[in-house]
């Protein structure tokens, strides 16, 4: 595996500022809509570090599968399923890497602020992660996340570009299912401001942003 790793890196970017912009929107993604874990195989004795992403566009599997290539040097199969595609790979030195950004499940991803040096990398982020995450409806952009300290945040970075987002909570009927949180962007002028300044890679998204602050706007 050394020899493979080895390889592969050698095909990858290696400027540390390349690396980080390319670094930003992959852990997006993975916070969003995909996982990164570890889990031990007695059958092995050893670990499998497993990573995938499950976006329900395609033209998100391929920027997620060219972020990889550029990062890890490793081509990933696009899998389509019913609704959605699974982009999945089993990495030890990708595993590192990502976790050093900090957790990624559902109740303890945090934004990864450290990462986030510069406006770009803000950008990069909050874009990647509302093509997972957001829903774009008739009275604005919606984010539901049963983490409220990522979701506020979240909140918090928006309020960096002057975008001023609302913050809701729903309880659920069963006991046991955890608090849903809801950010919203309702505002025309807040909407327009997100659209402008950041936007979506998610197509339909786009298209349904674009068309809450300019209705006539033509496809």
């Amino acid at each position: 595996w050394r020899m493979n790793y080895a390889r592969e890196m050698k095909a990858s970017v290696v400027d540390k500022d390349e690396r980080k912009r390319l670094l930003v929107p992959l852990i997006a993604y993975l916070q969003g809509d995909g996982f990164v874990s570890r889990r031990y195989d007695s059958s092995r004795d050893g670990y499998h570090h497993d990573l995938a992403s499950y976006p329900d566009r395609l033209e998100i599997a391929r920027h997620f599968a060219g972020l990889y290539l550029k990062l890890y040097g490793r081509h990933l199969r696009i899998k389509a399923l019913r609704g959605h595609y699974v982009v999945r790979t089993s990495h030890r030195l990708a595993y590192r890497e990502l976790m050093t950004a900090g957790s990624f499940r559902s109740l303890e991803w945090k934004v990864p602020f450290r990462l986030l040096s510069n406006i770009d990398e803000r950008k990069s982020w909050l874009r990647a992660f509302f093509d997972c995450e957001a829903y774009v409806g008739k009275n604005g952009i919606v984010v539901q996340s049963v983490n409220k300290i990522g979701l506020d945040q979240v909140r918090k970075l928006l309020g960096l570009f002057g975008i001023i987002s609302r913050m809701y909570v729903y309880t659920r009927k069963q006991k046991t299912w955890n608090t849903n949180h809801i950010l919203t962007i309702c505002r025309k002028q807040f909407v327009e401001r997100y659209m402008d300044q950041i936007g979506f890679n998610h197509i339909p998204k786009h298209h349904k942003g674009i068309l809450l602050v300019r209705p006539k706007q033509a496809f």
